[in-house]
């Protein structure tokens, strides 16, 4: 059988293997540039960080809804997510392997918050692009990340409602910071 966009969520599904060396060759360019993004400092957990990414998508593909967001657009946010994991993971083990120099002075701890302070200043540059209202909503889901429903109550919308503002607002994001 051939695997194609149209039946490849379906085929991974049903644990189609050879739909995962599709996705893999479809969306590995995707994947890679997105590790990379986050994980550029740590080459050792790159690789590996790539393949969760594939195992994410082969183990969790009942959880993607085509209704919310595209395949190519659940394999990205897998992928930032599993990059975002690994890098806090990496910091937490510089962070309790940080030693004192020879004068004293820890180290790693101090690059570690510089590197915190450094990603928490991307990310808020990037959602200065938005409404105010959008930069919560993504604070909330994206970063804090609470639920649809728990959403639903806080600010009063509907779950369409919040997967819209959220769709658009990844379209203005793309469109501005595309290459």
């Amino acid at each position: 059988m051939e695997i194609s966009e149209k039946n490849a969520v379906k085929q991974l599904k049903k644990k189609n293997e050879k739909a995962l060396q599709y996705v893999i060759d479809t969306y590995g360019g995707l994947v890679k540039h997105i590790v990379y993004k986050y994980l550029y400092k740590y080459p050792q957990e790159r690789e590996e960080c790539i393949n969760d990414v594939f195992w994410v998508v082969w183990d969790k593909i009942s959880e993607f809804d085509p209704k919310k967001n595209s395949l190519k657009n659940w394999i990205a946010a897998v992928a930032s997510h599993k990059a975002i994991d690994y890098k806090r993971k990496k910091l937490r083990l510089l962070a309790r392997e940080s030693s004192t120099d020879d004068d004293g002075k820890i180290t790693y701890y101090d690059d570690l918050k510089k590197q915190e302070r450094a990603l928490q200043e991307e990310v808020e540059e990037l959602l200065n692009h938005l409404p105010e209202k959008d930069r919560n909503l993504f604070r909330n889901y994206y970063l804090e990340g609470e639920q649809t429903r728990a959403l639903e109550k806080k600010l009063g919308l509907s779950s369409s409602v919040i997967y819209n503002r959220l769709s658009r607002g990844r379209k203005q994001l793309r469109k501005l910071f595309k290459n």
